[in-house]
């Protein structure tokens, strides 16, 4: 299920390496990258390949618009 895969690769993940308390959730006080993406990773996990923006550390970064590599979505 692409909720099983996502969870495995954010919480499930941290708290593995026992980082759990501080990362793997979007809450305040935690660290985090994130993504947003244009369609629902439920029905299509492969939008999560075609990320429209990502935030690493603090940055933020943008796919262009139009961009050939962005894919339906």
């Amino acid at each position: 299920m692409p909720t099983d895969a996502i969870k495995a690769a954010t919480s499930v993940a941290a708290k593995d390496i026992g980082w759990g308390k501080d990362v793997g959730a979007a809450e305040p006080g935690r660290y985090g990258d994130l993504i947003a993406v244009n369609g629902d990773p439920l029905a299509d996990i492969g939008v999560l390949e075609r990320a429209a923006v990502a935030v690493e550390g603090g940055l933020v970064f943008e796919r262009p618009h139009g961009s050939a590599d962005q894919g339906p979505g």
